[in-house]
């Protein structure tokens, strides 16, 4: 899920993200320096690529067609400590006047969720605009030697899962290769849904998986020239149960291949 958050904040793919108070320092090219007048500067704490950066990208032009004194929306991408350098930056700069905004998604959350010892923000204190739900879906390249589900049920032969922290939206990938049983080794650091697609590409990683709106325009190519094999979907909720996800219709729900 990205959302977008401010101090006013913007939201994204997936989760929403908000601008709060904040102590510790930040990198200084992370420092609040703002556009200009008629730009509003926006905040994504991910490398380029994926999903969340994809949404940011695409929705922020609509905003600045609602407000009178917006010319535009400037993205800037501040990846690092897993979200968590760009989000504890934002939080810092402190503006509150609707200038910057920045736009989060669920690794984001989870870190603070989870209370990883580096977090400085407090999605609490944050100002939601906007917020998108998003599902995602697991996949790999032929080359892996996966085919199908099946062959992560028990496998003997270790697979490698590249992913940004064991703490964020990652964590969703994990449990569910734990209950099929699957013998995994999970690598992170990462900075984005971008390098981790990237790194099943050339044969770093075996398994991926990415947020709707990634998947959609940067794996589903893939899978249509037979480079890449869809596994499983995390599925979407209607009346309290997990159906299929109405953007991979085509592709199962974990709840279905368990």
């Amino acid at each position: 899920m990205s959302s977008v958050i401010s101090r006013r904040t913007i939201l994204g793919a997936g989760f929403l993200a908000g601008l709060g108070t904040m102590t510790g320092c930040a990198p200084e090219q992370t420092a609040y320096d703002p556009s200009g007048p008629g730009i509003v500067d926006v905040v994504i704490p991910y490398s380029t690529g994926g999903g969340t950066d994809t949404w940011g990208r695409f929705i922020t032009p609509y905003f600045a067609e609602r407000q009178k004194d917006v010319d535009r929306y400037q993205i800037e991408n501040v990846p690092g400590g897993e979200s968590i350098t760009g989000t504890n930056a934002y939080v810092k700069a402190g503006v509150t006047n609707g200038k910057q905004v920045m736009v989060a998604s669920a690794t984001t959350y989870f870190q603070s969720m989870l209370g990883q010892s580096t977090v400085q923000f407090d999605f609490a204190k944050m100002d939601p605009l906007a917020l998108n739900g998003s599902g995602a879906a697991v996949w790999t390249s032929p080359e892996s030697g996966i085919k199908s589900v099946d062959d992560l049920v028990n496998n003997p032969q270790e697979l490698r899962y590249g992913g940004m922290s064991a703490s964020g939206l990652d964590l969703v990938a994990l449990r569910a290769f734990e209950a099929l049983g699957s013998n995994i080794r999970g690598v992170f650091g990462m900075e984005g849904r971008g390098p981790t697609r990237l790194a099943v590409q050339r044969g770093e990683s075996d398994l991926d998986m990415q947020t709707t709106s990634s998947f959609l325009s940067q794996i589903q190519p893939l899978i249509d020239s037979g480079e890449a094999i869809p596994l499983f979907a995390i599925g979407a909720l209607e009346d309290g149960k997990v159906v299929r996800d109405p953007n991979l219709p085509d592709i199962p729900t974990f709840s279905e291949v368990y």
